[in-house]
């Protein structure tokens, strides 16, 4: 049965899932979705903060 599979496929069942999941993780596309989620969680947090009113420290005198 293994000599009716393409070579390509053999080849895919020889790698175990954690070689599969490293190598998912190394893809360009995978950081560049990261980037992503990440620069959404900062837009979101920038959102929330411009809700919460703005204090100044510094005291005018004349």
């Amino acid at each position: 049965m293994l000599n009716k599979i393409p070579f390509f496929a053999s080849t895919a069942l020889a790698m175990s899932i954690s070689d599969l999941l490293d190598s998912a993780v190394k893809q360009p596309d995978a950081f560049v979705s990261e980037l992503d989620v990440h620069e959404s969680d900062l837009n979101r947090q920038a959102v929330t903060d411009e809700l919460y009113p703005k204090l100044s420290l510094f005291r005018y005198e004349e």
